[in-house]
């Protein structure tokens, strides 16, 4: 087990060398015990699709919610600086696999087909939920109660694949499933009539109902026979000393208490999968 002190060089000469080549800036966080291969970890690049609020939006400008925080969290453990890459979601994996990130911290959601590709370490478990207009003038209920209704989506999302086979169960008027380039415009588009519902986790739609329009925009319809999902940290396929560093780090963040502060500071539900 590598200690505090041999961590916390490490990075240090690893962040000078590169200030040096890339001209970048950022201090060293804490750092603390952690798993093998951390040394190798010189900063955190973190890819995130900066269209999720509560898990990740923009706060004054700048990078904030859930996710932003457990990532900046994981480079303290770790000891290196944190470097927020805002990458559209379904570019997210390519470009974990293609060397521009070290990991990916976006409300993903753990899926069979994705633990093909990259490692989940899951951290937030959730249910799923429908965002109709305020007062559900269509009179959704289900996702069978979508036939013949147009939904948006994320593009590359385990929901967008969801609303897909939904719509094949419909017999003469399937689900007209529209695919968005963010959560933001999915949002958009049915505040003005262009969609008439949103199927995704619960904590973001009830942040989005809570906030849009002071709340007077939508309103949230629960999926209880869509069960639980969960959200996991994505790190590559083959990297297995980068990601029990960070699986490390975050046991600790999660044991500290600080994953509960972050969610409180949210007002997200406190639902954590085993590690």
């Amino acid at each position: 087990m590598l200690t505090r002190r041999k961590i916390a060089s490490t990075a240090a000469m690893a962040l000078a060398s590169a200030l040096v080549l890339a001209g970048c800036a950022g201090s060293p966080g804490s750092g603390s015990e952690t798993g093998p291969g951390a040394e190798k970890i010189a900063a955190l690049r973190v890819g995130i699709d900066i269209s999720y609020p509560p898990f990740e939006f923009m706060d004054k400008g700048e990078p904030g919610g859930i996710d932003v925080e457990v990532a900046k969290a994981l480079g303290d453990e770790l000891g290196v600086p944190v470097k927020i890459e805002n990458i559209g979601f379904d570019s997210l994996i390519s470009s974990l696999q293609g060397g521009r990130v070290d990991v990916i911290i976006s409300a993903m959601k753990d899926s069979k087909e994705r633990h093909q590709r990259l490692n989940l370490i899951d951290y937030f478990k959730t249910g799923e939920s429908l965002l109709v207009k305020r007062g559900n003038p269509k009179g959704i209920t289900d996702l069978a109660s979508l036939c013949g209704l147009k939904v948006g989506q994320v593009s590359g999302t385990v929901t967008l694949t969801a609303l897909e086979k939904a719509s094949k169960k419909c017999q003469d008027k399937p689900i007209e499933v529209l695919p968005f380039g963010s959560n933001a415009d999915v949002n958009v588009a049915l505040k003005s009539d262009r969609i008439d519902a949103n199927l995704e986790d619960d904590a973001s739609l009830r942040y989005v109902a809570k906030t849009s329009g002071d709340g007077r925009d939508f309103e949230v319809i629960p999926q209880k026979s869509r069960g639980d999902t969960h959200f996991g940290i994505g790190t590559l396929k083959n990297d297995t000393e980068k990601t029990e560093a960070i699986r490390t780090a975050y046991s600790q963040v999660l044991n500290s208490g600080k994953l509960s502060e972050i969610y409180k500071k949210w007002d997200t539900p406190m639902r954590f999968p085993p590690v």
